[in-house]
């Protein structure tokens, strides 16, 4: 069975392929995560079978991957290669899990970076397998200037919405349809006014044309 996690923002190419061509880094929005999440709701399936995680931005799919469960332990089997004209290789990485007592009872599970030992919430797979820090990821937002952490978080709010538009999903309650809608609506205004600061700014700023001129 093949199950699809969307990643809830509109990315440029196939996995790796990045946002901006003058990053170093890459960001946790371009990867392939597994969310300790999602083990938790397939938890029960996953203890009869393997499935395969097809990872999906819109109608588009950057990569997959078969997960199973060995006992306490996280099994990802994934396929990666150097480079386009390189061959694909196989590659299989155990990882451990390990419980952790709520203060209000129950506990909460975790996964333990294959890399540094440290537990974390959220796997991303690139040429390995290790948490956000091994992986050396940053965030899109921390990357971005004022006008495209504001896009980025208008495409967050959109993302939440089914079919990625403002009308009304079925399914969701009216409270949470109509906080999202002033959510927007604010990150929508805050475009505005920040786009019409950057007009004031071009045109308050005199560009010499020559001796006789100005633009």
């Amino acid at each position: 069975m093949t199950v699809c996690i969307h990643n809830g923002f509109e990315k440029m190419g196939g996995f790796g392929s990045g946002r901006r061509p003058e990053r170093t880094r890459y960001a946790v929005e371009d990867m392939r995560s597994i969310p300790m999440s999602w083990i938790k709701v397939n938890k029960a399936a996953l203890l009869k079978a393997p499935r395969v995680i097809n990872w999906k931005v819109g109608d588009s799919s950057y990569g997959s991957a078969l997960i199973g469960l060995e006992g306490n332990s996280v099994r990802v089997t994934f396929q990666v290669r150097e480079a386009k004209d390189r061959p694909w290789q196989h590659l299989a990485v155990s990882v451990e899990t390990i419980e952790q007592p709520c203060h209000l009872g129950g506990v909460r599970r975790w996964f333990v970076c294959p890399r540094c030992g440290q537990r974390v919430g959220t796997l991303y797979i690139g040429s390995d397998v290790g948490c956000r820090h091994c992986m050396r990821l940053t965030y899109w937002s921390a990357q971005a200037d004022k006008m495209e952490r504001l896009r980025l978080k208008k495409k967050k709010i959109l993302s939440r919405m089914e079919g990625g538009h403002l009308a009304a999903p079925q399914r969701m309650q009216q409270k949470t349809y109509l906080r999202h809608l002033q959510q927007y609506q604010k990150v929508e205004e805050q475009i505005n006014e920040l786009f019409l600061l950057e007009i004031q700014k071009i045109l308050q700023t005199r560009v010499p044309l020559g001796k006789n001129g100005w633009l």
